[in-house]
């Protein structure tokens, strides 16, 4: 199978280059890119085919919501002007509008390269990061605070694998096997 993708990745001479596996992309845009164009095709096309279901309830959803919205707001301009009623409706639309304007955000963040999109969206709403039309303000966001954005990096651990274990020397530790062949009176042969 390593040949077959190595075959894949290889450049129109049919040689993989170097022979050293391809670094793999941090998104699915560069990825895709990547690819050679009759096999970049195929992969969009099954890519398109897998998710239409998905796409297509994501903007019914959202056609879904901006319509109840509409009607909240339509049914608070019928009631009396400054009733309790009419401030309800309409708190109830914003509050709507903001949970549909956070959702949109927090799909977006993954995106941008966002480590903490809750931070983020805080950050945006504080400093009005967003387009007339609604839409974050990616740009301003990251220059208001660069610290959110990048590639994720993953800290290995201090010490040793099996640390407290008795590892610490290189030395392998006895295993159950070894207490098993010792209680039935069997010597174990090292490789040492």
């Amino acid at each position: 199978m390593f040949k077959r993708f190595m075959v894949m990745q290889s450049d129109d001479k049919g040689s993989s280059g170097t022979g050293d596996p391809p670094a793999t992309p941090s998104n699915w845009e560069e990825y895709i890119g990547s690819l050679p164009e009759k096999q970049r095709t195929v992969v969009q096309k099954f890519y398109d085919d897998k998710n239409a279901d998905l796409l297509s309830t994501v903007k019914n959803t959202r056609k879904e919501r901006d319509t109840f919205s509409t009607q909240l707001r339509d049914a608070a301009k019928k009631l009396e002007k400054g009733s309790e009623s009419e401030q309800r409706l309409t708190e109830q639309a914003n509050q709507l509008d903001e949970a549909n304007r956070r959702a949109d955000f927090y799909e977006e963040a993954p995106g941008q390269q966002c480590n903490n999109p809750k931070a983020a969206f805080l950050i945006a709403k504080a400093g009005d990061h967003f387009t007339k039309s609604g839409l974050p303000d990616w740009k301003a966001i990251k220059d208001a605070a660069p610290q959110l954005f990048g590639e994720t990096v993953v800290k290995k651990p201090k010490g040793k694998g099996g640390a407290g274990a008795g590892t610490e020397d290189g030395a392998t530790p006895p295993s159950v096997n070894d207490w098993i062949r010792k209680q039935a009176g069997v010597k174990t042969i090292s490789n040492e």
